[in-house]
């Protein structure tokens, strides 16, 4: 699944509309037409960079146990 938010996470990042929107190339779709007001790029961004984060100190933490485990 992380191989998934990182590709979706380059969709986002890179499109080329304004932050504070979206478009067809990245959010929108026919499915949410209805929330297309409401989408705003910058969201997903900021959702899978926090997703990325945590990720990170998980595997953090995984690293810190398996040192203290072996100490």
């Amino acid at each position: 699944i992380l191989h998934t938010f990182q590709a979706s996470y380059a969709i986002v990042k890179d499109c080329n509309c304004d932050e504070d929107t979206a478009c067809y190339s990245c959010i929108q779709n026919y499915r949410n037409q209805s929330r297309h007001d409401y989408l705003e790029r910058r969201h997903a961004v900021n959702f899978f960079e926090r997703i990325f984060y945590d990720v990170e100190k998980i595997k953090n933490v995984e690293q810190l146990k398996v040192t203290l485990k072996n100490e």
